[in-house]
């Protein structure tokens, strides 16, 4: 670690295999980081724990965060969750969305229609002032 920003040197010459509190942690030298799960399901089997609570919510679509009778937010704040499990859920879920084929492709068909009608809207506004001149 450099003392003047705290950040590492990526400096590994072996491959190392460190456990700690039941994590396991493999160290290889030339891997910065391992792409997320793309199977939801798999995520989910891994917080069955807020899936069976967020069952209790009054909205079937509730993204429990600020909706009314959220029963996953009730359980965080009686603590029988933990709202730092919450966020790696959230986090997982993130990063499994972005790294889909099919969600990428229907990001860039949505990005694809906003500039068109981007540009359809400042035709639209050069016509009509075009008129009133």
């Amino acid at each position: 670690m450099r003392d003047k920003d705290g950040k590492g040197r990526h400096t590994t010459t072996r491959r190392s295999l460190h456990q700690h509190e039941g994590i396991i942690l493999i160290d290889s030298f030339g891997v910065r980081e391992i792409p997320a799960v793309e199977d939801l399901d798999s995520i989910d089997s891994v917080f069955l724990d807020i899936i069976e609570v967020a069952q209790e919510c009054y909205f079937s679509d509730c993204a429990h965060e600020q909706e009314p009778d959220c029963a996953v937010q009730d359980a965080i704040e009686a603590g029988e969750l933990s709202e730092d499990r919450l966020l790696r859920y959230r986090r997982m879920q993130y990063e499994a969305l972005r790294n889909d084929p099919a969600h990428r492709r229907e990001q860039r068909r949505s990005e694809r229609q906003s500039s068109k009608n981007a540009t359809r809207g400042k035709r639209f506004a050069m016509m009509q002032k075009n008129r009133q001149n």
